[in-house]
């Protein structure tokens, strides 16, 4: 509504603009007509053209310059300033809105995300489902695995998120060691293939220098969304999935030195 309203505002200053040049020159020319037949002789008739012209030559320049020209560089300096603006606001956007660990959507961005999914499906009545996805025995590996190593095992999630969600899933960072999975367009069947999926590739992963690895371990409670269901009894019902999905718990392995 409010680019609108600048374009019509633009688009009156210019015809204005063009009425008023339209007016200066009709008076110009006007002028000209009655220097010529006022103070020409057949003598001086030339020099009486010739300075009138010159005059007619500086006035309509100056005329366009004014009503036309200026305006156009000043708003157009003026946009460039918007854009520069907008441009340094929408990095500062994208940081608030990203975990800064895990370069994932943080608590904020997965949850709008979330919030617009959801809103989708109530409206056109297509399939959502979500998941939590808990790091299990997080102290004590982040421990193992110092120093940082709480770090390692968020960015090493991040990296299993980027290999096993397909290109509308989003996955983000929704507390210190969980993550909040968002699979449009998805059941409940599909969810719980995807989450075995997460499981699969986390179980592959070894974390940690030397013969000594951690293995990852996680738990997933993975739901599918109720028409007419707000966020906060969707995240409790994915909450409870998780707590009640049996979970293999892992302890640190130790590989036999070759």
């Amino acid at each position: 509504m409010g680019q609108s309203a600048s374009k019509s505002k633009a688009a009156f200053s210019s015809g204005r603009a063009f009425v008023m040049i339209g007016i200066i020159a009709f008076v110009a020319g006007l002028l000209v007509m009655l220097a010529v037949s006022h103070f020409s002789t057949p003598a001086n008739q030339a020099t009486v053209i010739f300075s009138s012209a010159l005059l007619l030559a500086v006035i309509m320049p100056l005329s366009v310059y004014a009503l036309v020209i200026g305006p156009m560089v000043v708003a157009y300096e003026e946009g460039k300033g918007t854009k520069g603006a907008t441009d340094r606001a929408e990095p500062s956007i994208q940081a608030a809105l990203t975990d800064p660990v895990t370069q994932l959507p943080n608590r904020r961005g997965i949850t709008s995300n979330l919030i617009e999914f959801m809103a989708q499906a109530e409206r056109y009545n297509t399939p959502l489902s979500m998941a939590l996805v808990q790091v299990m025995d997080f102290k004590k590996s982040s421990d193992e695995l110092a120093p940082r190593g709480g770090e390692k095992l968020l960015q090493s999630m991040a990296e299993v998120f980027y290999d096993t969600l397909r290109m509308p899933d989003k996955a983000g960072r929704y507390d210190n060691e969980e993550f909040l999975v968002v699979l449009p367009h998805t059941k409940l069947k599909d969810a719980n293939m995807i989450a075995d999926r997460v499981r699969a590739v986390v179980d592959a992963k070894e974390l940690g220098p030397g013969d000594k690895k951690i293995k990852m371990n996680v738990a997933i409670g993975a739901i599918q969304f109720r028409k007419g269901e707000d966020l906060e009894q969707l995240l409790s019902r994915a909450e409870q999935a998780k707590k009640t999905k049996p979970t293999a718990r892992r302890a640190a392995t130790k590989k036999p030195a070759k």
